[in-house]
């Protein structure tokens, strides 16, 4: 059965069973189809994931008391119920280095290091690991210049993505992972967007910004850094920052906690305190 087929279907349920709010029921897999589509899942297998329309329509009447033109789908909670972690991690850890980390289509990651010296980087790795570190013969303050490095990683969901920069630049894509973690001392993240369950955020006097963010949990510790996120939806957010601030444009946090001493929440243009 097709897309189409199975809505057509769902639709001519609802209205054979009478049902007054057809329209939630139809937005509602409407956008787990797009969802499915977008964890690379065919549109015969997803509707076979969906099941019988009938039984879909019976449990959709039963749901009790629900005021249904205030329903929206989660979509966080729904992505990654067709989203499959992969068991394999990528770990970076540089310094003063200007970095794009670019996904593709390949099977494993791979480095263009363009002037830098190979030399001065450790690679492990594995079935499981991707771990790129900065190892420089000589002390990194010693350094002439800054490095330009590309590095490409498979398009997958990874289970551990972990970026760590010292006095550097990254330009991130879109990263979905079960838990990410961005640390910098002094460096600046640019990321087009994130997926995970958890994301951690430890900044000292760097900038993050973030295109939208969707994650189940999010804890930062910030010590005189910036993140800015045009748009976010996560459950829970603490913030155990000293100094710095958080910016959220837009968007939704079910549950926010300010841990720290002087941090600056600020959610769709409200300040946020402890």
């Amino acid at each position: 059965m097709t897309r189409k087929d199975f809505l057509k279907a769902l639709k001519q349920g609802a209205k054979n069973a009478h049902i007054k709010n057809d329209k939630v029921l139809m937005e509602r897999y409407n956008k787990r189809f797009d969802l499915a589509y977008e964890a690379g899942i065919s549109e015969e297998e997803t509707c076979e994931k969906f099941g019988d329309v009938e039984a879909i329509i019976n449990s959709f009447k039963t749901e009790a008391d629900v005021e249904f033109d205030d329903v929206e789908v989660d979509v966080e909670k729904e992505k990654r119920a067709y989203t499959d972690y992969k068991d394999f991690s990528v770990d970076i850890q540089l310094v003063a280095d200007e970095v794009d980390i670019r996904i593709a289509d390949v099977e494993n990651p791979n480095i263009e290091f363009n002037d830098a010296n190979p030399d001065d980087y450790t690679i492990e790795a594995t079935n499981h690991l991707f771990k790129l570190s900065f190892t420089p013969k000589a002390h990194f303050l010693t350094r002439m210049k800054r490095n330009h490095l590309i590095i490409t990683i498979p398009d997958i969901h990874y289970k551990n993505f972990k970026v760590s920069v010292v006095s550097g630049k990254y330009q991130l894509p879109a990263l979905r992972a079960k838990n990410i973690s961005l640390k910098g001392v002094s460096g600046n993240y640019n990321v087009v967007s994130i997926l995970c369950d958890k994301l951690d955020i430890n900044l000292v006097s760097g900038k993050t910004k973030i295109g939208t963010l969707e994650c189940a949990n999010f804890v930062i510790h910030n010590v005189s850094g910036n993140v800015a996120i045009e748009k976010a939806t996560c459950e829970n957010l603490i913030d155990h920052s000293v100094t710095g601030s958080v910016l959220i444009e837009s968007g939704a946090v079910r549950n926010s906690v300010l841990d720290g001493l002087t941090a600056k929440l600020k959610i769709n243009g409200i300040n946020q305190s402890k």
